[in-house]
């Protein structure tokens, strides 16, 4: 059970003494991507609406996708 914890600190650790030593340009650049990466996250993009018609086509489709695996015709 301790093998486990110390094994995490030891990473934890290697992980801090690699960020000090990376130079200032990569840190800056992991930044900027982390920032890009939070902007396209906040973006609230709901679900598409799904018209009266395209219910009806995937309800029609829907169940051969499902016998196809599930049912067997030999």
């Amino acid at each position: 059970m301790s093998v486990p914890l110390v094994y995490r600190l030891f990473v934890q650790v290697l992980s801090w003494l690699a960020l000090f030593a990376r130079s200032s340009a990569s840190k800056d650049a992991e930044i900027l991507a982390l920032r890009h990466e939070l902007a396209v996250l906040r973006r609230n993009n709901s679900r598409p609406r799904l018209s009266w018609p395209d219910r009806a086509t995937l309800a029609a489709h829907l169940p051969e996708c499902f016998l196809g695996r599930y049912v067997s015709t030999e």
